[in-house]
């Protein structure tokens, strides 16, 4: 099961964050929680209402019957997978840095240099990496000034194995997460929120992180300046991003269903 954390104040919503009500606070440390939404009958082509609840962490038990909360999804890894990563690539690559990634909070060793494209975090913590690997991470980043970055990819594979996922979204950084923790298990969850079928969606995508969601779509579009490994699995290719490729692709779906762009 996917472990939520659970924050008692209503915010802005982002993708994988749901707003609902406490109906059950039996459980140690955990809560159900509520999510009402208004989606469209597939039938009866009128808005209507669908009830899901969710299980979700509260760790200091605050929250109370009939509160209103924002829950976030969050499938981390394992502090103690993290922890045996961190140790064994210091060891394997001497010179590698780390990142974390915690729901929607960044922090970083001292020594791991943002790209100049990036943006500086708002709260850019610095610590050793085994410090902030001591709480589950949603994301381990990695990035070395002189292996290669096949090198390092391929070696964080190896030492991952069965008990974490390793992907790239760019050729500067390594990226590891929980098994199966994924583009295309957010898509799916999110497809069965809305009732919509694997073959309506249309999903875009450019790197190896993109390879799990294009497969999982209906269609699986790469962009003409994708890695090869995207192009080789996509189902088409339209033109590159700074060509308005995705653009090109929704115009013609769209039309074709009798929508003005």
């Amino acid at each position: 099961m996917a472990e939520q954390a659970a924050v008692a104040e209503r915010k802005k919503v982002s993708k994988n964050e749901k707003v609902g009500m406490v109906t059950s606070t039996k459980m140690a440390k955990y809560i159900v929680v509520e999510v009402t939404r208004r989606v469209p009958h597939p039938m009866y082509k009128r808005i209507v209402s669908k009830k899901k609840k969710f299980y979700a962490h509260d760790e200091k038990g605050t929250a109370k019957m009939g509160d209103v909360v924002r829950i976030v999804e969050h499938r981390p890894l394992a502090s103690e997978v993290a922890a045996r990563l961190v140790r064994g690539l210091r060891e394997a690559a001497p010179g590698i840095t780390f990142a974390v990634e915690r729901e929607l909070a960044f922090s970083r060793e001292a020594a791991f240099e943002l790209n100049p494209e990036w943006p500086v975090p708002e709260h850019d913590v610095h610590a050793d990496p085994l410090t902030l690997v001591s709480l589950p991470a949603t994301k381990l980043v990695l990035r070395h000034p002189a292996m290669p970055h096949a090198q390092l990819l391929a070696l964080a594979t190896a030492l991952a194995g069965a008990d974490a996922s390793v992907t790239h979204s760019s050729e500067a950084i390594v990226e590891i997460s929980a098994t199966g923790a994924n583009k295309a298990a957010a898509l799916a969850e999110l497809c069965r929120d809305l009732d919509v079928p694997s073959e309506a969606v249309v999903a875009f995508g450019d790197m190896p992180n993109d390879l799990a969601m294009l497969r999982f779509a209906g269609l699986g579009v790469a962009v003409a300046n994708a890695h090869p490994d995207v192009l080789a699995a996509a189902d088409e290719i339209t033109a590159a991003n700074d060509e308005d490729g995705v653009a090109l692709v929704l115009e013609r779906l769209l039309a074709q269903h009798g929508v003005r762009s």
